[in-house]
């Protein structure tokens, strides 16, 4: 491993930003955040505008995870909870930003309900009052929409008298109410926090648009999971939230390259930072996770050398 490589490693794995990174990006969030799509899509875009500011983005979304703490009674374990890690999180990757979106799984697939609602609510404080506290900026986006439509073709809407508890087997058919009033909510939060971001109307008005013309469009193959249109749809949204280009010409393989290594780098930060939801195999260490990334970002700068755009730095 070069010296380089191994600074860069220390510097991380202290905290500290990478040399000639001006602003430290944490994406905090469930499953739909962990895939990673429309947080790679922002970067690769990113990548490409020549801005003075330089960023680092990095994924920490937990697939299953809640900012409530709730969980069903037969999900196959707890649902992780992100207060469980956000002070690690703060502590251990000194964000200069984070970005949360929570809400899907905190509803728990069922009703709106007076406590679910105030549990989710007390978490979302929670996090902007620790964030505060350390001086990082926070970023709420609204909730993903639940597309029952998609749900009903995948056949995980509950049964009226079915014998499956409500929860992501069985789900409440009019879920997407919940996840309405949660965002009306979180729309309410932009004088405490540096910014709202409104993912759910832009989403739930694409879809509507693009059902005119076939009713049986989706975004999701569940309902719950934003499939890849989907995920590049919400990097859009969040770039046009913050006046950037929501879409350039992406050299061939380029956008791919940076996800695979935003992924590297995310597993190798959940891991070093913990937490409670159980994994299938072992995961890499920093130092792996980091090396696999360089090795990727040579390749996105050779992609982007032959097709004549300008490497990063």
């Amino acid at each position: 491993m070069n010296s380089i490589l191994s600074l860069f490693i220390v510097l991380s794995a202290l905290g500290e930003k990478p040399p000639g990174v001006d602003e430290r990006v944490v994406f905090l969030g469930d499953s739909i955040t962990h895939n990673g799509g429309y947080v790679a899509y922002i970067d690769a875009v990113i990548r490409l505008t020549g801005m003075e500011k330089t960023f680092e983005l990095i994924n920490m979304g937990l697939s299953s995870e809640t900012a409530s703490g709730l969980s069903e009674e037969d999900h196959p374990f707890p649902r992780p909870c992100v207060l469980e890690r956000i002070d690690r999180v703060l502590k251990m990757m000194k964000p200069d930003t984070i970005v949360l979106c929570y809400g899907m799984n905190d509803g728990i697939y069922a009703p709106l309900d007076d406590e679910r609602f105030k549990a989710y609510r007390k978490g979302i404080n929670t996090i902007i009052r620790k964030a505060d506290a350390a001086e990082a900026k926070v970023i709420l986006l609204t909730p993903f929409p639940f597309d029952a439509v998609a749900a009903g073709k995948k056949g995980s809407l509950a049964k009226k008298g079915g014998e499956v508890p409500l929860g992501f087997k069985a789900i409440y058919p009019d879920y997407d109410k919940v996840l309405a009033r949660y965002s009306k909510w979180i729309l309410k939060q932009g004088e405490r926090v540096s910014k709202v971001v409104d993912i759910r109307t832009p989403i739930t008005d694409y879809l509507a648009e693009k059902r005119k013309e076939d009713p049986d469009f989706v975004l999701s193959g569940d309902g719950v999971h934003m499939n890849a249109e989907g995920q590049m749809l919400t990097g859009r949204v969040l770039l046009k939230a913050w006046d950037l280009p929501e879409e350039v010409v992406f050299p061939g393989g380029y956008y791919e390259l940076v996800r695979k290594k935003m992924a590297a780098q995310r597993d190798g930060w959940l891991a070093h930072v913990g937490h409670k939801r159980p994994m299938k195999g072992t995961p890499p260490t920093l130092e792996e996770a980091f090396a696999t990334a360089a090795e990727l970002e040579d390749k996105i700068n050779a992609k982007l050398a032959a097709s004549s755009v300008p490497a990063t730095p």
